[in-house]
């Protein structure tokens, strides 16, 4: 190899000290850098923005709106995708999940519902929507125990009638009623009237057994709302069980004032009118609902026409019949209603003339038998044997007309005839006691009194538990004039038929008879003990108190729930009015009576009582007018006839 020239060392050389001294250079350059860097501070960065705090992410938002929209259109795939979005932005929003549950609902896919609303409360427990969507799921799968303590923490955070209901259902369909009748009890104190779950509760409260407190809810919700809507068949239902007809039918009456054209409403109210016996009140709804139906409609001018019958009305009847034919002349049932009429007006020849069978006609076995009956009224008993023979002989199913028949030959004094027909068409209904019973009035008929008594004698032996022979037998036996040896049989048939009502009203009835009003007193109020709700009861002990010289407020109350449940009782409206009568409230009595005396016109008591009522407020004109009571007030107290 060549040895190097000197002017190259020199050269190499002088190139390694340029690069020491630059390399000097750069380190001390370095070491004065830190130097100052020490002396001055760095200056400030921008800091990295924080999530806000105040609400979901934007993206979030925007696709949780989307995802509610898309299921409120039905498009619930569009939907869970929607969601799923959502929750990639912000999983931890416990609407997103309820959302998601809803939709999940709505798919039939109740497992991922569950699990979005059990994440939805893990992140937000106090989320209410949630925990009721939640309860309501589980009720629907059947969870009842599961959904128990969801509705509890609703409750735990203020009063909720909608959660209260959900957990009374819960509770009455896991048997406990004692629980859900103490929280009812507790519903009710807190809230008596809840303007939007009255129905609700008024159902719930008749699974509870207290049908008075469901009527109360019911006719809070009527005549709240002035519109019978739903609530009505429950409400005559409830009605019925609790027999607070007379308030029903006022409040009937207020919805059909404030709904005239309610057909459906004037149905209910007239058909329920009739079932009580008032046929005043039936006949002014029948004429409502013809006014409505512009006259046009036969079946409705027929039951009018009936009702006007009931009423003593004859006259008016006849026309509206007049007006039913002419629009249906084969309306069934026409031509004996027809008859009555015009038996009640006086046209007695016309009557039966129309009840007469034509050459053409078939035989109407009950055109015949209201045939009879009118010819047995007027007196003409072989002719009105001769239209029942004829019609039995048509119609031998007829067990009605064989009874009318046989009674009317025992009167007649042909009791083989008659026996014979009784035993020929007993049937099944008049198998047993009651055919024993009827037999034996066959021979009471004809005059054979001992007879008759023995026969029922050997009845109440054969049947110890009935009634029917010990009440016919006693009958029978004060009829004749033996009331020591009726109230002696009465006072043994108590020993086998101890809490019978039908036999202590007659205990009661035989004792005021012999002028025992102690007797008839415990009678009754042993009675009482027993059926407390006995309409018939509760007026025979109000009137005997009366009597005695009581106006008590019980007694009041007591006479005032016999009317509730026999509004068109001329006796237990006389009763009542004259009990107010004597506590000074004259206007009031002065309604009822007039009212029992519309009802029976030719009582004389009842019409003594009314004198006096209007001499009395005759003396005391009636004081203003103040607020009209609540229906659920006092029930008994209302008198608006």
């Amino acid at each position: 190899m060549t040895a190097l020239s000197s002017r190259a060392v020199r050269g190499l050389r002088w190139r390694s000290s340029l690069a020491t001294l630059l390399l000097l250079s750069a380190i001390s350059s370095t070491a004065a850098c830190r130097a100052y860097l020490k002396r001055v501070p760095p200056p400030d960065l921008p800091a990295s923005q924080p999530r806000p705090s105040t609400g979901p992410p934007p993206k979030a938002t925007l696709h949780f709106a989307l995802a509610r929209m898309a299921r409120l259109e039905g498009d619930l795939d569009r939907a869970r995708e929607h969601i799923n979005i959502a929750l990639l932005f912000d999983s931890d929003a416990a609407s997103l999940h309820l959302e998601r549950s809803r939709v999940a609902r709505l798919q039939g896919d109740p497992d991922t519902a569950l699990a979005s609303l059990s994440r939805a409360l893990a992140h937000q427990p106090d989320h209410l929507a949630a925990r009721r969507e939640l309860a309501g799921l589980l009720q629907s799968l059947g969870q009842l125990e599961q959904a128990v303590p969801h509705l509890e923490a609703i409750l735990e955070r203020g009063q909720d009638d909608q959660a209260t209901v959900d957990l009374l259902r819960i509770q009455l369909g896991l048997g406990h009623s004692e629980l859900a009748r103490t929280r009812m009890d507790a519903w009710v104190l807190r809230d008596p009237d809840p303007p939007q779950l009255l129905h609700e509760r008024a159902m719930l409260r008749l699974r509870l057994g207290d049908a008075e407190g469901a009527w109360d809810d019911l006719a809070v919700l009527l005549e709240a709302h002035d519109s019978p809507g739903r609530a009505t068949d429950l409400f005559l239902s409830v009605a019925d069980q609790t027999r607070r007809y007379r308030s029903t039918l006022e409040l009937l009456q207020h919805l059909a004032r404030w709904s005239p054209g309610d057909e459906e409403l004037l149905v209910r109210l007239a058909g329920l009118a009739e079932r009580v016996g008032h046929s005043f009140l039936a006949a002014e709804a029948w004429a409502a609902l013809d006014l409505v139906r512009g006259h046009q409609d036969p079946d409705v001018q027929l039951m009018l026409a009936r009702a006007q019958l009931a009423c003593g009305e004859p006259e008016l009847a006849l026309q509206q019949l007049d007006l039913a034919q002419a629009a249906d002349p084969e309306l069934p049932g026409l031509r004996l209603d027809r008859a009555r009429a015009l038996f009640a007006a006086g046209a007695t020849d016309q009557a039966l003339t129309l009840l007469a069978t034509q050459p053409e006609q078939p035989l109407d076995a009950t055109a015949a038998l209201v045939r009879a009956s009118l010819l047995d009224e007027l007196g003409r008993e072989d002719e009105a044997r001769e239209q029942l023979r004829a019609a039995l002989d048509h119609s031998p199913q007829r067990a009605d007309l064989a009874w009318q028949l046989a009674s009317l030959e025992a009167s007649l004094g042909r009791l083989s005839a008659a026996l014979a027909i009784h035993e020929a068409h007993r049937g099944a209904a008049r198998s047993g006691v009651r055919h024993e019973a009827e037999r034996a009035q066959l021979y009471a008929l004809a005059g054979e009194v001992e007879r008759a008594l023995v026969l029922l004698e050997a009845a109440e032996q054969a049947y110890p538990q009935q009634l029917i022979p010990v009440r016919e037998r006693i009958t029978l036996l004060h009829d004749s004039g033996r009331a020591d040896e009726a109230l002696a049989a009465a006072e043994r048939a108590r020993e086998r038929l101890p809490g019978d009502p039908g036999l202590l009203r007659l205990q009661a009835w035989l004792c005021q008879q012999t002028g025992d009003s102690g007797c008839a007193r415990r009678a009754l109020e042993t009675g009482l003990a027993e059926h407390p709700d006995d309409a018939s009861l509760l007026n025979d002990l109000a009137w005997l108190r009366l009597e005695s010289g009581e106006s008590s407020d019980d007694l009041l109350a007591m006479a005032g729930r016999a009317v509730q449940q026999e509004p068109a009782n001329p006796a237990f409206l006389d009763t009542y009015g004259w009990l107010l009568l004597a506590r000074g409230e004259v206007q009031r009595a002065l309604a009822e009576l007039e009212a029992a005396s519309r009802f029976d016109p030719d009582n004389e008591t009842i019409a003594a009582h009314l004198d006096q009522a209007r001499a009395a407020a005759a003396r005391s004109p009636p004081p203003a007018s103040g607020e009209q009571t609540r229906y659920k007030a006092e029930p008994a107290a209302r008198g608006s006839y």
